[in-house]
């Protein structure tokens, strides 16, 4: 079952993030972490929980989703358009390991890099 506390916010009066931001209620509160465009998708995937739900991005490290979009919501001029969350791999598990792209291309040089090893099977 995906995480049931799951919700898109349109306005957050303290962290001032207006826009982009859904969260899981036991993880993703204190403070609030803004997830991507397509992110939904993976933290509504079968497995998703109120503890891992913005884990369950399995998150590219390179990509700094977090701060990306904290920047990007906030209305930071540097930050641009929003880039996309987009599957790279899954592991033997059939878990996701994301990253993110923007206009096709990935946002960082290099391998990708994961919280978590991607092992497959």
């Amino acid at each position: 079952m995906a995480c049931p506390h799951f919700h898109p916010a349109g306005n957050d009066p303290v962290s001032g993030i207006t826009q982009g931001l859904c969260q899981c209620d036991k993880y993703n509160t204190n403070p609030l972490r803004p997830i991507p465009p397509n992110g939904e998708t993976f933290c509504q995937a079968p497995g998703a929980s109120g503890v891992n739900c913005w884990l369950d991005l399995r998150a590219c490290r390179k990509a700094t989703i977090a701060k990306r979009f904290y920047a990007y919501t906030t209305g930071d001029p540097y930050a641009g358009t929003p880039p996309t969350a987009v599957e790279v791999d899954k592991d033997r598990l059939g878990r996701s390991f994301v990253c993110l792209q923007q206009n096709g291309k990935w946002v960082h040089d290099g391998e990708h890099d994961f919280p978590m090893p991607l092992v497959k099977g």
